[in-house]
């Protein structure tokens, strides 16, 4: 007598004599447990469709019939794993690892069992059907599910449904949590079976089913905050704050990193304190310390990551900080881009920015399914090359500051600090940064440097260099022979003239140019005070004229614009 279920959607058929014996294994359970992970399952089980996995849902050399082309997977072959080929149809997943590895009906539901459980059994070995044990280690008789959830948990995320494991670093302590797979839980736990109404089951199969297994509505990056339901990547601080001594440490703030100037010094104590006493509040003002290797720019970021522990990271290359794949910045308080080079990644530029001022980020690993949580990160960047982060004349996001070379290199002075640091130091650090008075501090409120005006310029549209050129010399003239544009300042110069001394500009510096009219708009941008009038008579004509303030008036135009003071004219 023949049992025959015939499932439409998947075009299956099973009978009495497919069923595995004592060990069967109901293959419409099997697609259910399966859900959406027919193609992960595909190509571990079936390296030849490795190619056509990764490329779903092109088209492929037919790994079944070994022809040129012809070969993709359905458009619902994650959950179904049905593909097609020039000459054959595989209605799913079990179907078609049936022809293409020449294995019975049964044995390929035995190897897909054994794939979702993580257990690779010994097909032939009769032990293996689930009345008796393996081998003595991989037995375990005690409740599995109180073990996993010290470690692992479900979570739904992207509206798919997740396992995730904490894993502590040997050498930090620091735990992180990582996205993962039942399949990838399955085969970690391989070797734990717990027999259960007389079968040996594996661990996590019991886990999963389980009502007391951990699980989450999903993942925040709340510091400070505890969210109900969810996950919380926030650990705390590192240490426990204790009045103690870290004098040095503020010294070396005060004289390195800020050169003496009191104002800096105090916003970056206060912008520390600010991330310590308020994580919860963005910002939106990074910090970028130019100057020498060997200054003392990394221990500053250093000290300060050793009291967030996981919650900081250094990165080395600026495509870390503005590359599509961000996982690793989910749990991040404090980025340190250590060294950093910019260079005019303009496609970059928008995601350095978000960085810095947005209120959300989206996380991404490679493989993995995309979620959003808060941005707290607090950026700092430090760099000895001259452009380090993109800065136009009106930017807010960056304060730059330029390392002295007091202590380039002198080991005797680091060595002293870090010997404070280790004796009690970074305990004071954190009491000092946690008493700090912030009731008058806005972060987002710089105070006016000196440094950083070079970025700004590099980092601005060629007509704000030009003009910015043409202010320096105290000459409209530039290099160009027009007989309308004379040497000194020219309180009227020729429109038709000053655009073809912009144009120069351009030509020369190999800069993209813009018309005459929008060259006047900018220009008007750059000096509210100048106004189109009527010029001096030429040659019985009277040619329109940009009719503009002296030289030093228009400088101190230029500084406002760009929030400088006179220095930049030295």
């Amino acid at each position: 007598m023949e049992t025959r279920n015939t499932n439409k959607a998947r075009g299956s058929v099973i009978s009495n004599d497919q069923r595995p014996g004592a060990g069967y294994i109901d293959s419409e359970d099997l697609r259910e447990r399966i859900g959406d992970q027919w193609l992960d399952l595909l190509c571990e089980l079936a390296p030849e469709l490795a190619e056509a996995c990764d490329k779903f849902p092109e088209h492929v050399r037919c790994p079944v019939h070994r022809d040129c082309g012809g070969f993709s997977f359905h458009e619902d072959a994650e959950v179904t794993g049905g593909a097609k080929c020039r000459t054959s149809g595989f209605a799913d997943g079990i179907k078609l690892l049936c022809d293409l590895k020449g294995w019975t009906f049964p044995e390929t539901c035995k190897r897909v069992e054994a794939w979702l459980g993580g257990l690779r059994m010994h097909l032939e070995d009769p032990a293996a059907q689930g009345h008796e044990p393996p081998t003595a280690e991989v037995v375990r008789n005690d409740d599995p599910v109180p073990e996993l959830n010290k470690r692992h948990f479900i979570v739904p995320i992207g509206g798919k449904t997740h396992t995730a494991t904490e894993t502590g670093d040997p050498e930090t302590g620091h735990v992180s949590m990582e996205l993962g797979s039942v399949q990838d839980l399955g085969l970690r736990y391989s070797n734990w079976l717990v027999k259960e109404e007389g079968r040996w089951v594996p661990a996590v199969q019991i886990w999963l089913r389980s009502q007391s297994r951990r699980e989450y509505e999903g993942v925040v990056f709340s510091p400070g905050r505890a969210v109900p339901g969810y996950y919380n990547l926030w650990k705390g601080f590192s240490v426990e704050p204790v009045p103690g001594d870290c004098s040095l440490f503020w010294e070396h703030v005060r004289l390195v990193i800020c050169r003496g100037v009191e104002a800096h010094y105090l916003y970056v104590r206060k912008w520390v304190a600010h991330m310590v006493q308020r994580p919860e509040e963005l910002p939106e003002v990074a910090l970028v310390i130019r100057g020498s290797q060997g200054t003392g720019k990394t221990f500053f970021a250093d000290i300060l990551g050793d009291l967030l522990g996981p919650h900081y990271l250094m990165l080395s290359r600026m495509e870390q900080l503005t590359g599509r794949f961000t996982g690793h910045l989910k749990d991040a308080l404090l980025v340190y881009a250590n060294e950093a080079v910019w260079g005019g990644d303009k496609q970059g530029e928008g995601a350095l920015k978000s960085l810095v001022t947005d209120k959300w980020c989206t996380v991404e690993s490679k493989g993995k399914d995309l979620y959003t949580v808060r941005n707290y990160k607090r950026l700092v960047v430090s760099s000895n090359e001259e452009w380090a982060v993109p800065m136009g004349m009106d930017d807010r996001r960056f304060f730059v500051l330029e390392a002295s070379d007091g202590h380039k290199g002198d080991k005797p002075y680091f060595a002293a600090l870090h010997r404070q640091m280790a004796s009690g130091g970074l305990k004071a650090l954190l009491h000092d940064l946690l008493n700090e008075d912030l009731s008058c501090f806005d972060a987002r409120t710089k105070p006016q440097s000196a440094h950083g005006f070079d970025m700004q310029l590099r980092s601005s549209e060629p007509v704000v260099r030009w003009w910015y050129e043409r202010l320096y010399e105290g000459s409209l003239a530039g290099s160009t022979d027009d007989l309308n544009i004379t040497d000194g300042w020219e309180r009227e110069p020729n429109k038709e003239a000053l655009h073809n001394c912009f144009l120069d500009y351009c030509q020369t510096h190999r800069q993209r140019t813009i018309d005459k009219s929008v060259f006047g708009k900018r220009l008007h941008k750059l000096l509210p005070g100048c106004f189109v009038g009527e010029g001096r008579a030429a040659f019985g004509t009277r040619p329109r004229c940009h009719r503009l303030p002296s030289l030093q008036e228009c400088r101190e135009a230029f500084q406002r614009y760009a929030k400088s003071g006179p220095e930049i004219w030295d």
